[in-house]
C-alpha cells in the first residue's frame, strides 16, 4: 500500500533533470486572461519632432543632421580624431 502512494505522488508532480519538483499550472489559462496579460507587450512608435529651421523630422533630443540646429540654436559638429589631424 505504501508503494501505491509513492507512485501516485510521482505521477502528480513533474520532475526536472536534477530531480527537483517543477512548478506546474493546475489549469489552462483562458484566452481572455492570456490576452489581458499581453495587452502591454506592444511596441510604441518612436517619438519624432520637426526641426524648427529646416522642417526635417528627427527623434527627440537629437541635433538635426541636415542643418545642425538643436532647440533653436546652432550646434557646431564635434571634431573627430581624423578631423583634428588634418
Amino acid at each position: 500500500m505504501i508503494d501505491v502512494k509513492i507512485l501516485d505522488f510521482q505521477k502528480s508532480k513533474t520532475f526536472c533533470d536534477s530531480g527537483s519538483i517543477m512548478a506546474v499550472p493546475k489549469r489552462k489559462h483562458s484566452n481572455a486572461r492570456t490576452g489581458s496579460r499581453r495587452a502591454h507587450d506592444f511596441l510604441t512608435p518612436k517619438q519624432l519632432t520637426v526641426c524648427s529651421q529646416c522642417s526635417t523630422t528627427l527623434p527627440t533630443h537629437v541635433v538635426c543632421p541636415k542643418c545642425g540646429y538643436y532647440m533653436g540654436r546652432y550646434v557646431s559638429p564635434e571634431k573627430t580624431t581624423t578631423d583634428a589631424k588634418n
